[in-house]
């Protein structure tokens, strides 16, 4: 969410057809949260809405729990990044 409103910004200042290229990828970066949702099979309108009001308030280390279908803190987003991350580090 914050990278697609820096995005958005940068297409605001660019002239040209560049500026509707980088529109589409603000867009597309914004889709991201909505797919991931959807194929977690979980009601992504209710939890991408929570997310977008959390990062409108400048909550931005919020994401999305895949486990639980929740908007979870950025703290417990990257200890469930490092579980899941650590068994499978010794396959590498």
């Amino acid at each position: 969410m914050r990278m697609a409103r820096h995005v958005e910004e940068l297409a605001a200042r660019t002239p040209g057809k560049e500026a509707l290229a980088i529109e589409s990828f603000a867009r597309a970066l914004r889709q991201i949260p909505t797919i991931i949702a959807d194929n977690g099979g979980y009601d992504s309108s209710q939890l991408v809405s929570e997310l977008r009001a959390m990062h409108s308030q400048d909550q931005i280390y919020q994401g999305l729990n895949m486990v639980t279908g929740e908007v979870c803190t950025g703290t417990s987003a990257w200890s469930f990044l490092f579980v899941w991350y650590s068994p499978k580090q010794s396959e590498f």
